[in-house]
C-alpha cells in the first residue's frame, strides 16, 4: 500500500509531464480482472442501455454494471452486451455506445420497469401506431432484404403455452415464420441432422383401435433412466396381443418393449420426456410403434413421476387420428432461424458453451444466413 502510494505521489508532483515510477515494478499475473469505471447513462429502457464513451467499443464484448435508480434503495446490477456504438449526437468526440441485456433475472427487470414507469417523459416506443411499421409487400421502393422472411423456433414442454407465444409472436411482428416443438431432442433430430426422418419427409404412422390393445390403457412402471419395463398393468394373458405383436412377448422381458419403437424421433421424445418427468412435470406424448406387419402405428402415451419414487409412470393408449393430425408435428419446417425460444427446462447451467454449440451445428447445417444479406 506504501509503494502505492509513493508511486501516485510521484506522478502528481511531475504533472503534466509522464514519469515511470520507481516504487512499483512489472510481474506477470494469471488472474481474470474486472477493470471499473464511472460512465455517464445517456439512454435506459427495459431492453438496455447507452452509455456516453470516449472510443467505440467492439460489438458483443460484455459489460458489467451498477446503476443506482431514482428512488430505488437497491442498487441494479446487469449485465449486457455491446450491441452497436455510433457518434454522439450532442457531444462531439464522444460515442454513444449501446449495450442489451442477457442473463437479467426477473426481478431486475421488474426493478427496472417499476423505476421508468415513474419517469413522465419515458416512452417505450416513439410512437404506437403499428401502420407506422407495417410491412407492405407491394411497396414499389422496397429491395429484396426488406422483404426478407425471419425464422423463429419456439420450444416449450407446454404445447399450448408455446402455441400461444408463436400467435402472438406471428401476431405482433411481420415478416417472421414461427414452428413451436414440445421436444427439444426432436428439434435437434428435425433441424440439425440430416436425414428423411428429420427432414419430415417420412410417411405419418397409422391410428390405433382398442381391438390392438389387450387394455386401454396399459399402465408401465419404466425405469427413470433405461426405461424398461418393470411393471405392467394388466398383465397380459397368453393369448392377448398388443399391436399384433404377443403381449407377453412384449411385455415379458423389461426392455423387449422398446425394440417396438423403431422411430428415432419417438425414441428421442420418450427419453426426453423421461427425464423431465423426474423433475416433476406431466407429460403427453404420441409415439410411433412398430405392428406385426413392421407398420408404423400410432400410440398415445401420458407420462407421470410414480408416486413412490420408483420410475416413470406411462399410460399407453390408442391414437385416433385426430389425436395424430393434433399431436404429430408435421408442418414445413423453417430454413432458416434467427430466433430460438427454449423453455428454461431445456437451458443447461453453461449456457454459453451450449449457445455456441447451438450455433455451429445451425451453421454447418446452413440455417444461420450471412448477416451482409
Amino acid at each position: 500500500m506504501i509503494a502505492w502510494f509513493s508511486a501516485k505521489l510521484q506522478i502528481f508532483l511531475h504533472l503534466p509531464k509522464k514519469v515511470t515510477p520507481r516504487f512499483l515494478f512489472n510481474q506477470e499475473v494469471r488472474a481474470n480482472i474486472e477493470i471499473s469505471k464511472i460512465a455517464r447513462m445517456d439512454r435506459f429502457s427495459d431492453v438496455g442501455l447507452a452509455i456516453r464513451n470516449p472510443v467505440p467499443l467492439r460489438k458483443g464484448l460484455p459489460g458489467h454494471f451498477y446503476v443506482q435508480l431514482p428512488g430505488e434503495k437497491t442498487r441494479l446490477e446487469v449485465k449486457a452486451k455491446v450491441l452497436r456504438s455510433e457518434p454522439h449526437p450532442d457531444d462531439s468526440g464522444q460515442y454513444l455506445v449501446y449495450f442489451t441485456y442477457f442473463g437479467l433475472p426477473r426481478n431486475s427487470l421488474s426493478l427496472i420497469r417499476r423505476s421508468l414507469s415513474r419517469s413522465p417523459m419515458y416512452k417505450s416506443l416513439y410512437t404506437d401506431d403499428r401502420e407506422n411499421v407495417r410491412f407492405r409487400p407491394d411497396n414499389l421502393f422496397i429491395d429484396d432484404a426488406a422483404k426478407r422472411v425471419f425464422g423463429i423456433a419456439v420450444i416449450d414442454t407446454d404445447e399450448t403455452a408455446g402455441n400461444s407465444l408463436a400467435q402472438t409472436i406471428s401476431k405482433e411482428m411481420d415478416r417472421v415464420k414461427v414452428v413451436t416443438e414440445s421436444s427439444y431432442m426432436l428439434f435437434l433430430h428435425r433441424y440439425l441432422e440430416s436425414s428423411d426422418t428429420a427432414s419430415g419427409s417420412a410417411a405419418p404412422p397409422r391410428a390405433t383401435e382398442k381391438s390392438q390393445f389387450h387394455s386401454v390403457p396399459i399402465t408401465l412402471l419404466l425405469g427413470p433412466t433405461d426405461l424398461k419395463c418393470l411393471e405392467v398393468n394388466p398383465p397380459p394373458k397368453p393369448v392377448d396381443l398388443f399391436l399384433g405383436h404377443p403381449a407377453t412377448d412384449v411385455f415379458g422381458a423389461p426392455e423387449k418393449w422398446l425394440t417396438l419403437i423403431q422411430d428415432k424421433a419417438s425414441r428421442l421424445i420418450l427419453e426426453e420426456a423421461a427425464k423431465l418427468v423426474m423433475k416433476g412435470h406431466d407429460l403427453d406424448k404420441l409415439l410411433t410403434f412398430q405392428d406385426a406387419d413392421n407398420n408404423k402405428c400410432a400410440v398415445n402415451c401420458a407420462l407421470k413421476k410414480d408416486p413412490e419414487g420408483r420410475g416413470v409412470i406411462a399410460e399407453i393408449s390408442p391414437a385416433s387420428l385426430s389425436d395424430i393430425v393434433e399431436k404429430l408435428h408435421s408442418e414445413e419446417k423453417n430454413k432458416s432461424l434467427e430466433a430460438l425460444i427454449v423453455d428454461a427446462n431445456f437451458v443447461p447451467d453453461d449456457p454459453t458453451s451450449w449457445i455456441d454449440g447451438l450455433r455451429m451445428r445451425a451453421a454447418h447445417m446452413g440455417l444461420v444466413r450471412d448477416r451482409a444479406n
